[in-house]
């Protein structure tokens, strides 16, 4: 600026008319005449408060909060010091000032440092002294750099300093003490003002601060999606579902400098996101949506994960996503992976549950003691074309499934036969272990009957109560509905009471059990004393009154439906039957976890033999991480009618399904595994698996020229 840079801001004001602005405030004509004096002379709050008032009227940097009382009954000149070379039409400053010229406080080499390209000061000893929590200026002032480079922008330097006064409590938080870089999420303008700070004082969630350590360690990096950024491990972290549009906001302005972004690029795999851009200024930069593990996306694992741990499957999974247009692995890489990282993560959570059961009934053995077990098949499809059998077998003491069998039809010669080759299967694997069976209790399969009965006499074989009643009570009603046996209908509920009391009140007793089901033939007849085998027998009621004695529906000893009755109980395969209920033990808990393995493998869909087998270990894990749960005390009580009483029960704790998680963390540790090769081909299988035929025929496949030449015509 020559010698009028070592002028006064009113001598330069006579020398320098044409570089003045002159400032006029809409209101009455002032009382004293015009003084030519710069602005600055009242005080830097006038100066900076013209030019707030600028800057609000040239919508600057789209900020509408910023406010600045409206300045009336004077007028203000503002010196040429306080504009750049720039702000002007021409280089001479002679000239006429742009419209979007913003002057600048005299003061500013005191108050304002230089900044590199990522706003980062360069000299930290100006902040010395400085207050506590004070802003400070940080401007981009070279008129070379910022018409060259358009996207830098300028920012707020904040420090903030403890207190280190006596008074104060001691810290009972981590010290949020350091250097603080403010940039506005959205500008246009290298300039910080005033009412900047003061709108970030009154609006500090408007700008985004960078904590910077020291001007020498702050270099500009990229952003990445390598880290959750919560502390938390990535299956437990939150995660969002995000519209692209929405998504793509984020990446306007580049990160290391804030200029806007020239190009970005997408790019997916699966359900990851990944955009790679580039600023003006050519810095580089990519953001990912999760981390990668050796290369796969982190989500794309999760997400199978989460289906197949469910229990549910790709078409549900895919149908939904679809739906949604929210991208998810494609069918082959999700088969991919269920087969090489989630199959294997089961099979291993499974044995090592199955170890600690087998260990403890081993133990259990050694010490004398005979483990009492359950067993019930389910087969994949209703009817008689089942093509999987799982047999399972359950502690009776803890109800927990100690093992299973998995049977496919083109192993036997029928799918009836699939429940006895898998009971005998399962049986002898526990003894060849070295459990000691004492009891097993089935339905009344005449198969696994007749196994029983042949192969494994020291081990006693009981019923479940529950089908023989079932049993008892179809041919009751089939009997009652004949015209002459109508009175037999209101028995029928109070005959099948009786069978659960006869088995339960016997106490194991063979002979017991069957006399007490046989006395039901006098009870219902009204006699409630009598002799049998020259012993004197009474009924185990209390004493009936004459009223009750008279107004109850007793059956004559001649009546057709007495007659009709008797064949029912007296029938002698019921009656040998009822021997082997006098344990009273039951399958009911088998039922329950049957309906666990529905929720994992349903009978509509059809699995390969691997997913099969382990869907089904899936609900054995489910099923024992489950079972004991306390019940609810401070629940709504529910009604339920079950076998043996009926009334209100408290409902049991809701399942936590912990199981899940420690499974998810097993599959992300073998991704890791480095020795765990992933491809799209499924594993081979391993020596010694069972090898499934892929017929069912049992004789081998005929020649179709033998068949047409065979074939006869009834024309």
């Amino acid at each position: 600026m020559g010698e009028a840079g070592n002028l006064s801001c009113k001598d330069r004001l006579l020398r320098l008319e044409h570089g003045f602005v002159r400032w006029r405030r809409p209101g009455p004509p002032p009382d004293v005449p015009l003084e030519k004096r710069c602005a600055e002379e009242e005080g830097p709050e006038k100066l900076d408060e013209l030019s707030g008032r600028m800057r609000e009227e040239e919508k600057w940097g789209n900020l509408p909060f910023i406010s600045v009382p409206v300045l009336r009954a004077k007028d203000y000149r503002i010196c040429s010091e306080h504009f750049e070379k720039d702000d002007y039409t021409d280089s001479t400053q002679r000239g006429r000032l742009k419209k979007n010229a913003i002057p600048w406080t005299k003061t500013r080499a005191t108050t304002v440092e230089e900044t590199d390209t990522t706003g980062v000061p360069l000299n930290e000893s100006l902040l010395a002294g400085v207050p506590q929590s004070t802003p400070k200026k940080t401007l981009q002032r070279e008129s070379e750099s910022r018409s060259s480079r358009p996207g830098l922008s300028s920012c707020l330097t904040l420090l903030l300093s403890s207190p280190e006064t006596s008074s104060v409590r001691p810290r009972t938080k981590p010290s949020l003490s350091g250097t603080y870089i403010a940039k506005p999420l959205s500008w246009r303008q290298s300039v910080v003002s005033l009412a900047m700070i003061k709108a970030f004082h009154k609006f500090p969630n408007t700008f985004a601060i960078t904590k910077v350590c020291s001007p020498s360690s702050h270099t500009p990096t990229s952003s990445s999606g390598s880290g959750s950024g919560s502390g938390k491990e990535p299956e437990h972290e939150r995660k969002w579902i995000v519209n692209e549009s929405r998504l793509l906001e984020l990446f306007n302005t580049c990160k290391t400098c804030g200029s806007a972004v020239e190009n970005k690029r997408i790019v997916t795999h699966g359900s990851q996101i990944r955009v790679l851009w580039t600023c003006l200024n050519d810095h580089p930069g990519s953001w990912a949506s999760c981390p990668d593990i050796r290369g796969m996306a982190e989500n794309n694992l999760l997400i199978s994960a989460s289906t197949f741990f469910t229990g549910t499957t790709h078409t549900t999974i895919s149908d939904w996503a679809e739906l949604l247009h929210t991208p998810i692995p494609k069918k082959t890489q999700y088969y991919s992976m269920q087969s090489i990282y989630l199959i294997p993560v089961i099979q291993q959570a499974y044995r090592d549950q199955h170890e600690k059961f087998m260990e403890r009934l081993v133990q259990l053995s050694a010490s004398g003691h005979k483990v009492e077990l359950c067993g019930d098949a389910r087969s994949d499809s209703p009817g008689f074309s089942s093509k999987y059998c799982t047999y399972s077998f359950q502690d009776d003491a803890t109800k927990e499934i100690i093992h299973f069998e998995l049977v496919q039809v083109t192993e036997t010669t029928s799918s009836v036969a699939m429940e006895v080759l898998g009971f005998q299967r399962g049986l002898d694997y526990l003894l060849d272990r070295g459990v000691v069976v004492g009891v097993v209790t089935t339905d009344r399969s005449p198969s696994v009957r007749k196994l029983m009965k042949d192969n494994y006499t020291g081990i006693q074989h009981e019923f479940d109560p529950w089908h023989v009643s079932k049993s008892v009570k179809k041919k009751l009603v089939l009997i009652s509905n004949k015209k002459n046996n109508k009175d037999l209908q209101p028995w029928i509920k109070s005959i099948t009471n009786h069978l659960y009391w006869s088995c339960s009140t016997s106490k194991g007793d063979k002979e017991d059990c069957v006399r007490r089901w046989k006395s039901l033939l006098h009870h219902i007849c009204g006699i409630h004393r009598w002799e049998e085998d020259g012993a004197q027998y009474t009924c185990h009621h209390t004493t009936l009154t004459e009223d009750e004695q008279r107004r109850k529906r007793w059956l004559r000893p001649d009546s057709s439906a007495f007659v009709a009755l008797k064949g029912v109980v007296l029938d002698k395969n019921l009656v040998r039957d009822l021997r082997q209920m006098s344990l009273f033990k039951h399958t009911g808990s088998l039922e329950v976890y049957h309906q666990v393995m529905l929720k994992y493998a349903e009978k509509r869909l059809h699995f390969s033999y691997d997913s099969m087998r382990a869907r089904t270990q899936l609900a054995v894990i489910d099923h024992n991480s489950n079972v004991g749960r306390p019940q609810d005390d401070h629940g709504i009580k529910l009604y339920t009618q079950d076998r043996v009483s009926n009334g209100l029960q408290n409902p049991c704790l809701k399942t936590p399904q912990a199981f899940r998680h420690d499974l998810v963390e097993r599959v992300l540790r073998r991704r890791d595994d480095s020795t765990v090769v992933f491809s799209d081909t499924l594993p081979p299988r391993k020596p010694g698996q069972r090898t499934l035929l892929q017929n069912i025929a049992p004789v081998p496949r005929p020649d179709k020229g033998d068949l047409v030449a065979h074939t006869k015509s009834r024309f």
